[in-house]
């Protein structure tokens, strides 16, 4: 399951990420939004301002189009080894539920499929 900070309250998310544990069940949020880990796939480095608006318009930037509900994942997935490392290095406390600051914890997620992969 993903879910962004931007749009859930902290009390929300607490009771998500304890019914996720209880039900063993892989959550993976992002801080501020999901664009975040988007953009991590990408060489440029992220906007000094870093919310939804931001992000999706430097995404366009890189990529010449974006739209949330429909974009070249492709495109953006072929870079996912950087997006991991990224995400790695944003993330100052890995064992929190989710990042307190800016940062996803999607790289979990992608780190266990790799896993089950394996």
């Amino acid at each position: 399951m993903a879910v962004d900070v931007d749009r859930w309250k902290e009390k929300m998310l607490a009771g998500v990420a304890s019914l996720c544990l209880q039900k063993r069940i892989n959550l993976a949020i992002s801080n501020p939004c999901f664009e975040l880990w988007l953009a991590l796939h990408l060489d440029a480095d992220l906007p000094s301002t870093v919310n939804s608006r931001t992000l999706e318009r430097h995404i366009r930037k890189q990529l010449g189009s974006f739209q949330k509900s429909n974009y070249d994942a492709k495109r953006i997935l072929q870079n996912i080894e950087t997006a991991v490392s990224k995400a790695k290095d944003l993330d100052d406390v890995p064992s929190h539920r989710w990042p307190q600051k800016m940062g996803t914890h999607v790289y979990k997620l992608v780190e266990s499929i790799y896993e089950r992969l394996k």
